[in-house]
């Protein structure tokens, strides 16, 4: 079986550049490699103001993605949903959602938060928690209310998931993190943000997280991308993850990636499905 995170890049229509982001394009080429996953979270797969995301959960369900779940937005808030989806070929149970309470710039504008479903396959219950962090933006100098309000969203989210840790069962925490993961010298494994968040969701080591894709390669890959030829990746950064806890001898995975989904030559120059990359690995169940 497959699991993909994957940042889609579908901001709300008045949020664009390139004409549009080619938006609907890439939704159609995100479709062709849908089939191959059996569980996939999705982030930045806005709903407001637009009908890409119930058209991609439509699409996907008649691939064989039956199942979805979504956070359930509040209006109340003035703020739109924050773009967190979740597709499986398997039912989907006891959704729960963790609204950030700080957040910084424009992140404001959107419900973000930490998303939790439950996957039970051939009796072995998988928690999936997906999560978008406060992004931080470069071209401002002042980089200390996204830093803060993002260390204050991760000690949100240790909290959410040590109250949804069921004993003896699989948690996965994937999503677009927004911390790079890149060490600032090559004398480090790590950068400093990375290790505060990481320090953060294990309290202090007393519950183990293994970041796949770092245990496998030994570095962080990059995993920013680029949607069209004219605009070249210049982030070059790591900032999407899958953190998994209580690895078992009834779940083992193997074969993780960096899923780059290159688009084929097009007139519109569209290069890739996302700007971020996305993460995937093979699982298997035993009974």
């Amino acid at each position: 079986m497959k699991f993909l995170t994957l940042n889609m890049y579908l901001r709300p229509p008045f949020i664009q550049s390139n004409g549009g982001d080619y938006k609907w394009e890439r939704v159609e080429e995100l479709l062709k490699v849908l089939a191959d996953y059996d569980v996939v979270v999705l982030q930045e797969c806005f709903k407001a103001f637009s009908s890409r995301a119930n058209y991609l959960i439509q699409r996907a369900a008649d691939i064989g993605l039956i199942y979805h779940a979504v956070p359930i937005s509040n209006w109340l808030d003035f703020q739109i949903d924050g773009g967190l989806l979740v597709l499986s070929r398997y039912p989907l149970e006891n959704q729960d959602f963790c609204k950030f309470k700080n957040s910084a710039h424009s992140d404001s504008l959107a419900a973000k938060g930490c998303f939790y479903t439950e996957i039970i396959i051939n009796s072995v219950h998988l928690q999936i928690f997906t999560t978008h962090t406060q992004a931080s933006y470069d071209d401002l100098q002042d980089q200390t209310p996204a830093l803060e309000a993002r260390k204050s969203q991760f000690e949100q989210i240790a909290k959410f998931i040590q109250e949804k840790k069921k004993v003896n069962q699989v948690c996965i925490l994937a999503g677009d993190f927004n911390v790079d993961g890149l060490p600032q010298t090559n004398d480090k494994s790590h950068s400093d943000e990375y290790q505060n968040i990481y320090d953060i969701l294990s309290h202090n080591a007393t519950f183990q997280w293994k970041d796949i894709i770092f245990d496998k390669l030994g570095h962080h890959p990059i995993t920013t991308s680029s949607i069209h030829k004219l605009q070249p990746d210049t982030c070059s950064k790591c900032l999407d993850y899958v953190f998994i806890h209580n690895e078992s001898s009834r779940f083992i995975v193997k074969d993780c990636k960096i899923q780059e989904f290159k688009v084929d030559e097009n007139p519109k120059g569209i290069t890739n499905v996302s700007d971020h990359c996305g993460v995937s690995f093979n699982f298997n169940i035993q009974t």
